[in-house]
């Protein structure tokens, strides 16, 4: 098996972003094992659930939607 590499965007909405699309095409022109993944959370309580659990998923980044964003930052520091 492959350790491939795991992206994602964390958000609500995200359903209709083109993020996973372009960044997984990027990631095969590369030749990169690695996935880029949309991870809805419907509440901001998933959302943080989500965030703290990052190093369990093995989530390599992760780019995240506004209002989570802000909220996610407090989480940082």
């Amino acid at each position: 098996m492959t350790d491939r590499l795991r992206y994602g965007l964390l958000g609500n909405p995200i359903t209709r972003s083109p993020s996973s699309s372009m960044q997984n095409a990027a990631f095969q022109t590369l030749g990169m094992s690695a996935v880029y993944e949309k991870f809805e959370r419907s509440s901001l309580e998933n959302a943080k659930k989500f965030f703290e659990s990052l190093h369990l998923e093995k989530i390599s980044g992760l780019n995240i939607t506004v209002p989570y964003k802000t909220e996610v930052y407090r989480w940082m520091i």
